[in-house]
């Protein structure tokens, strides 16, 4: 009789002498051998070498010790998910349950990349703060700046910029002296600090942006901070812009008409660059309005040739040219519109516009709806809960033109006007947006006053709180959805209703 001793051979150049003498003092001492900090690494080489089953359940015992939290970091760099879920799972379970004491001692800095891309896949940046886990991917870089920053657009890319505050992006990153170093970082940061989808209404808002406008230099561009509650100068265009009206595409601020030329340009929030396009408008028009409907610039009425015109058409993006849809009902400039559910509201206007309109372009119908009770125009408009304020405005009254208080919202349900708490001051070519709590009240002409107001609908009241650097009146309006950018012209004061403060 023969006896075979098979022998399974192993390459075990990877294992170092203080690995065989853990390993050895294991088998050896079995009963009584205590896994710790020491030797953990080691008995993890020796386990993934020769799959001893004991040696992991002695691993999986250890992780979940609360003494050993500090190491679960550096640990699920040697167990990814694709060959050790279980022993993957138990890590992050560990990590997620005590990140804030792992965040504070800032145990990710050490990580490898794809230990840290393990650890942060996207389950865990959606559930977690996304300040926090900003901060642990700029710690993450500035720990090994050399070797990671190519590493960090990527890792920006993940975290949902909708969450952080304006000042967060400022000191955390804008502001960051390492910013520069990194090519193109900092314009990258620009345009993903801004969501591109807009629309004229939305209650979540941190800037407000003044453009042109009718005063000493309507060729330039405000910033209106809502958080700080500054204004500052933010870019120039190439044409004056007087009483001429613009829409956002993607980051690109597309200005149209007024006083002095028929040229479109192009002016880019990020990189504060403007740019002529080819294409005209047919006649110089000002006192119209327009809105962003299905990827195409509406524009409604206006004052061409020295009179109230009908014209309503759309701008083609792709084809770059100006399409003739149906006409105004009525001829009116001094008016504005809006869009609720995918229907087109153009408000009271000039002499012959006294109600508000309404067009469903899919079946291509224009009606006239309820008649405001005090005809003004050149009003400020924002929505209100999906019904649409008027406020301000200017009507003539004989040779004079007379400027108005009156605010009234335009139920949209019902299809009637109802009054509300007027301006504190008497005001036309005024603008207007509602934010979550406030609707703010901007620009426009009364006395030369510079000044900027709120109020909050329910209950009413008007404050006047701060003062502008010129007068000028607005004239037109755009909203950023989600994260945040308004629009508007140049202003001599601005009005919030909101809460007492």
């Amino acid at each position: 009789m023969h006896t075979y001793v098979i022998i399974e051979l192993y390459d075990c150049r990877d294992l170092n002498i203080d690995d065989f003498s853990n390993y050895l003092e294991y088998i050896c001492n079995h009963e009584t051998f205590k896994m710790n900090e020491s030797n953990v690494y080691q008995l993890v080489k020796v386990y993934k070498k020769f799959k001893c089953e004991d040696i992991k359940k002695m691993i999986m015992r250890w992780i979940k010790d609360k003494d050993s939290i500090l190491h679960h970091v550096l640990l699920i760099e040697l167990f990814d998910e694709q060959n050790y879920s279980d022993l993957n799972s138990l890590l992050k379970a560990s990590i997620k349950q005590n990140f804030n004491k792992l965040y504070n001692v800032h145990a990710f800095d050490g990580i490898n990349y794809y230990g840290l891309i393990e650890i942060f896949d996207t389950g865990f940046i959606k559930s977690s703060n996304q300040e926090e886990i900003c901060i642990i991917f700029n710690r993450w870089v500035e720990y090994g700046f050399n070797d990671r920053h190519q590493y960090w657009q990527e890792l920006l890319d993940k975290i949902d910029f909708s969450q952080l505050s304006k000042s967060f992006i400022n000191k955390e990153l804008i502001e960051n002296p390492k910013l520069n170093d990194v090519q193109g970082l900092a314009h990258y940061l620009l345009a993903l600090s801004f969501n591109t989808n807009f629309a004229k209404s939305n209650k979540i808002v941190e800037n407000v942006f003044l453009v042109g406008g009718i005063g000493n230099n309507s060729k330039r561009i405000l910033n209106y901070d809502v958080e700080t509650e500054t204004v500052s100068e933010f870019g120039t265009l190439q044409f004056e812009r007087s009483r001429a009206c613009s829409e956002l595409v993607g980051t690109k601020l597309i200005v149209i008409g007024g006083k002095a030329t028929k040229k479109m340009e192009t002016f880019d929030v990020i990189t504060k660059r403007s740019v002529v396009l080819e294409t005209e408008i047919d006649d110089i028009n000002y006192a119209f309005s327009t809105s962003k409907y299905n990827h195409q610039i509406w524009a409604f009425g206006g004052w061409v040739n020295d009179k109230d015109t009908d014209v309503v058409q759309c701008f083609d993006f792709e084809k770059m040219i100006w399409l003739d849809q149906k006409a105004l009902p009525v001829i009116s400039c001094g008016h504005s519109s809006v869009i609720i559910n995918n229907i087109i509201y153009v408000t009271p206007g000039s002499t012959e516009n006294t109600s508000m309109l309404r067009y469903d372009p899919r079946i291509k119908n224009w009606e006239k709806l309820a008649e405001i009770p005090m005809k003004r125009q050149n009003a400020a408009v924002c929505l209100n809960d999906n019904n649409i304020i008027y406020c301000g405005g200017t009507y003539e009254e004989g040779e004079k033109w007379i400027n108005r208080d009156n605010c009234d919202i335009y139920e949209v349900n019902a299809n009637k006007w109802r009054s509300t708490t007027p301006l504190p001051i008497m005001c036309s070519g005024n603008k207007s947006v509602e934010l979550s709590t406030e609707i703010i009240s901007l620009g426009g002409f009364s006395n030369g006053k510079k000044s900027i107001s709120k109020n909050i609908p329910r209950p009413d009241k008007w404050v006047n709180d701060l003062k502008c650097p010129q007068t000028m009146t607005t004239e037109f309006l755009n909203i950023k959805k989600n994260k945040k950018l308004i629009i508007l012209s140049s202003f001599d004061h601005l009005w919030i209703m909101g809460p007492a403060r």
